[in-house]
């Protein structure tokens, strides 16, 4: 499945491929990461990486919170797994409201991320407008500055305007904001720390 996003991202020109690459693996059981399956993880990683390489295609693997993977929770997850793959087209694809969740705050992540951070989703903690949440946005915002991020910048954010989004987000709140409000003011939020 991963090799058929590989092929779609080779055939659509562009050189990154990034979201949630390890959360079909195994079931809630209660408990950590095994060592087992993070050999596993490794193996798949690393024959993805090379064939991906072959494709002039990077990967960048997004931590997502414990409700919906136990594999990787935290940048350091992630670069941690990276590393026993050796495999130098892997990078990290952050997310805020992920981050909300696990991280202990949001600078330290994306510093220890640094140049191998290839890609972020900007959102509330709630999903809603930027600032109206619980995102540290001054040290997430000072962390990118002092990484020099070169990367994908990308606002994710969801609104119950737009049909099938609340069903297929699990947005179980209406939103405050219509879609294309949300946008534009999340954008100039972003474009305030600039």
């Amino acid at each position: 499945m991963i090799k058929k996003a590989i092929d779609k991202t080779s055939q659509l020109e562009t050189n990154l491929l990034g979201g949630v690459l390890h959360g079909g693996i195994g079931t809630f059981s209660g408990n950590p990461l095994t060592e087992n399956e993070a050999e596993v993880i490794v193996e798949v990683w690393s024959n993805v990486a090379d064939y991906a390489k072959e494709k002039g295609v990077n990967i960048a693997i997004e931590p997502i919170n414990r409700y919906e993977s136990y594999v990787c929770n935290t940048a350091q997850n992630v670069l941690d797994l990276i590393s026993k793959t050796g495999r130098d087209n892997l990078f990290v694809h952050l997310d805020t409201f992920h981050m909300n969740i696990e991280e202990n705050n949001f600078y330290d992540p994306i510093i220890a991320a640094g140049k191998k951070l290839k890609h972020i989703h900007i959102t509330e903690s709630h999903r809603g407008m930027l600032g109206e949440g619980t995102v540290n946005w001054n040290e997430s915002f000072k962390a990118l500055k002092e990484i020099d991020f070169e990367g994908n910048l990308v606002l994710e954010n969801f609104s119950s305007s737009i049909p099938g989004m609340q069903q297929m987000v699990s947005l179980w709140q209406k939103s405050p904001y219509e879609a294309e409000e949300l946008a534009i003011k999340s954008l100039q939020f972003m474009k305030n720390y600039f």
